[in-house]
């Protein structure tokens, strides 16, 4: 199984690792490429997790589509403030019939209309 966690904050980075440590392949979404790279090649996300090793079939993207690209399971761990923006990114690869979890609940993206 694979799955994508989008967002490689603490959260998401965390939630990534113990997928992976349950044999889930797992692929983080991230927005910085700095943060993609060290997660991929050093296994260590120095910004939100220092010190703290990862493991390697854990990696990182800056692609959303990569990320999505064969995952069985989705997980949205972004701010919920930020969920929006996530959501309309470039391309609009999230636009998801089905979203398997989500780490954050937020009880309103958007003003009620009417």
């Amino acid at each position: 199984m694979k799955a994508a966690v989008l967002g490689a904050g603490n959260w998401g980075t965390t939630f990534g690792q113990v997928l992976c440590d349950a044999g889930t392949t797992t692929v983080l979404w991230t927005r910085e490429e700095e943060t993609a790279d060290s997660i991929t090649t050093s296994h260590e996300n120095p910004k939100y997790l220092p010190e703290i090793p990862l493991p390697p079939s854990l990696t990182a993207t800056t692609d959303p589509a990569a990320a999505l690209d064969g995952a069985e399971l989705v997980v949205f761990a972004v701010p919920a403030q930020t969920l929006r923006s996530c959501l309309d990114a470039g391309g609009s690869p999230f636009r998801l019939a089905r979203c398997s979890s989500a780490c954050s609940r937020a009880s309103s993206l958007a003003p009620a209309s009417g």
